[in-house]
This record gives C-alpha cells, sequence and structure tokens, in this order.
C-alpha cells in the first residue's frame, strides 16, 4: 500500500478514503498480528480518518469482504469511532445500484475472490457473516449510512511504474490497465504468473491504483499509513504533508469517548485544514485533538496544588528574608519571581505541541491541487 498520505480535491465534501481499508489488506493485518492488535491499528486509522475529514468513504468490497467491518459490524464501528447512529460518518460507494444488488453480485461471481473465510462461490456462507451482512444492509437501507452508486467515466490513473521484471510484463500490464474489476484484474494475474510473491506484489500494484482512480472519481481525499514504493509520483500533482508522528498512537490509544470529544472541538481547525492545506493547518488540528485527552487526575491535581502550596511558602520566605537583608533583596525578588512564571508555565501543552513538530517518516499527506472530474 501507498505511504500515509490524503489527497485533497477542491470539489470534495469533505470525506476520504483510506487504502488500509481494502479487503485485501484488512486480511493481511489480520493474519499477520493479533486480532485485538490489528483492530486497534484501524480503528486508529479510521478515527484519523474522521479527525482530518467529516466523512469517510468506503467501496462495497471494503465493508461487506473486510475482516475488520464483518468482525464490528456497524454498531461496534459506531462505538470505535465515538459517533451515533444520526452522526455515523461512513458513506459506502460501489458499482451497482444498492449494496444489496453489490452484494449479489460477488455471490455469483466465479472470479471474486473472497478475503473472509469459509466464503467460497456455490457454497453457503456461515450465519455469523450473513447475519452480519444483513445488519449492514439494514444499516444502509435504513438510511443510516449513505450509500452512492459509483458515476463518471472511471479509468485507472496513469504514471505508476509496473513494479516487476518478467516474460510478458509488458503484455499484462496493458491488459490490467484496461481492467476495472479486481475479480477479473486478480483472474488475469493468476493466469500469467506462476509465484505467487509475484502475483501479489502486481495485485497489490493494481489494487493501489484501482482504489486511487476511485477516490478521483467519487471526489475524495485519499489516505494511507503504510511505507510506499512510490510516493514521488504524486508528489508533482499533490501538496506534500507529513502527519505528526504521535498522531497514530494517539488515535489507537484513547477511548472513544474522547475521540468523539476531540472530534467536536477541532470543527474550526478541520475547517481551516480544507480551505488552506497547510502544516501548520494540521498542527493546529493536532494539537488541538490531542489537548482533549490531557484532561488532569486526581493525583495531578493534588501534586500541582501541593508544588504552588511550596512555592508560595518560599517566595514569602523569600521576600521576608530580603526585607531583612537589603543587599539580597534584588536576587530574591528576581528568584521569587521567576518561581511564580514557572508555576504558571504550561508544560503539558509545550509538550504536546513540540510532540506535533516530529513528523512520522513512513506518513504523508498528500492534498491535491486538482479538481476532481465529477
Amino acid at each position: 500500500m501507498a505511504s500515509t498520505a490524503i489527497r485533497r480535491s477542491p470539489n470534495t465534501a469533505h470525506r476520504v478514503l483510506i487504502a488500509e481499508m481494502d479487503s485485501i489488506a484488512q486480511r493481511a493485518r489480520y493474519d499477520a498480528k493479533d486480532h485485538h492488535v490489528a483492530t486497534a491499528e484501524l480503528s486508529g486509522m479510521l478515527r484519523i480518518g474522521r479527525l482530518v475529514s467529516e466523512h469517510i468513504l468506503l467501496t462495497d468490497v471494503m465493508v461487506l469482504d473486510g475482516c475488520y467491518f464483518m468482525r464490528l459490524g456497524p454498531e461496534g464501528v459506531i462505538r470505535e469511532l465515538g459517533a451515533t447512529e444520526a452522526q455515523f460518518p461512513l458513506t459506502i460507494t460501489g458499482p451497482y445500484p444498492t449494496l444489496r444488488e453489490g452484494l449479489r453480485a460477488r455471490l455469483a461471481n466465479a472470479d471474486f475472490v473472497w478475503s473472509l473465510d469459509n466464503v467460497h462461490r456455490g457454497h453457503e456462507a456461515p450465519a455469523s457473516v450473513t447475519n452480519t451482512w444483513q445488519q449492514w444492509l439494514d444499516y444502509v437501507e435504513r438510511g443510516i449510512v449513505r450509500y452512492e452508486q459509483q458515476t463518471g467515466q472511471f479509468a485507472l490513473p496513469a504514471g505508476a511504474d509496473y513494479p516487476l521484471e518478467h516474460e510478458g510484463a509488458e503484455e499484462l500490464q496493458a491488459a490490467l490497465e484496461q481492467t476495472l474489476g479486481r475479480g477479473a484484474a486478480f483472474a488475469t494475474i493468476n493466469g500469467a504468473l506462476e509465484g505467487e510473491s509475484e502475483r501479489e506484489r502486481i495485485r497489490g500494484w493494481w489494487n493501489v491504483r484501482y482504489l486511487d482512480g476511485i477516490s478521483r472519481v467519487t471526489g475524495a481525499d485519499w489516505l494511507s499509513f503504510e511505507p510506499a514504493d512510490e510516493p514521488s509520483r504524486r508528489v508533482g500533482e499533490n501538496e506534500l504533508i507529513r502527519l505528526p508522528e504521535r498522531l497514530r498512537s494517539w488515535a489507537e490509544s484513547n477511548g472513544s469517548a474522547t475521540i468523539s470529544l476531540a472530534w467536536d472541538h477541532t470543527v474550526k481547525q478541520r475547517a481551516a485544514l480544507h480551505k488552506k492545506p497547510s502544516q501548520t493547518a494540521l498542527r493546529a488540528l493536532t494539537f488541538s485533538a490531542m489537548q482533549v485527552s490531557q484532561a488532569p487526575t486526581r493525583t495531578g491535581v493534588l501534586t500541582d496544588a501541593a508544588l504552588k502550596v511550596f512555592i508560595a511558602l518560599a517566595v514569602i520566605t523569600a521576600e521576608i528574608i530580603g526585607l531583612q537583608i537589603t543587599d539580597a533583596l534584588p536576587f530574591l525578588s528576581a528568584s521569587a519571581l521567576t518561581i511564580l512564571v514557572l508555576s504558571t508555565f504550561p508544560f503539558g501543552s509545550l509538550s504536546t505541541l513540540l510532540s506535533n513538530l516530529k513528523p512520522d517518516r513512513h506518513s504523508l499527506l498528500l492534498l491535491s491541487r486538482n479538481k476532481a472530474d465529477h
């Protein structure tokens, strides 16, 4: 997948498509990591997507074939985002008129390769899977989650270098550049290559371009979190910004109530980021969000109160001594003033501010200078 990046089109309604939500990427994450860790990471990505935008755009396959969305269901995703049914920030897009028709088409497609366990064409899916499918269908059909049929002339974006040298590479690249369905594309790759590692690399190359094309035709921003092989190809047409290093860990570690409060607290900063994208605007958004989680604890309040009482007593003592020892008065008065200033200095806020200055070397924010054609 591409590196952490967000590409913004001026014509978008502030919504973002996250590359790591691709169903194949979800499957790979759950296979490689503890399921609780994988869920926390993907929830953190969704939270960041919501923080920098108002809405998160998902393809129908990301939801219907995604391990994360099928494990949690719509209610679980609401909880992870700290959202409500009335403010569910997900929009699903697909090539079919409805989500239900999209599910039927995938189940009937012999070329479609499912990422979910125990789901195969011609066999009945497990009850746990069909029940979760029905939950997502209900949320869409009740209007809680918005569904949009993809419109416009869809095409794979040009300019990405083919990542592998092999016999018949030019022919396979040309064929894939004309293939707009994932099932058909993967069938073409499997028929042309024998090695699974080669197949996986070409599938990844095609899939990133496919998602990039969807983001363009839907007018959505683009966000991804993993190291990229080719981030530089987008720099010429986009504004490049790096996400703060601490943002991802903050999004993963805080509770949903804090995330919800942070989103409500950053409306102005989010609007400023979209109005005039810049590193400064992103840092302001991140700082305001992180400040929400800096609520004082009981121990912290008691310690702070005790420290201030101690400082006050020290200042009074210093002034008394200063009155008795005239020569020491200027020094003592200056010391007292210094102590008073330090006692009110916002060390916690300064620490958060400084931490946002360090960029994540694996994270890029790419903001498009071009309008989406839709």
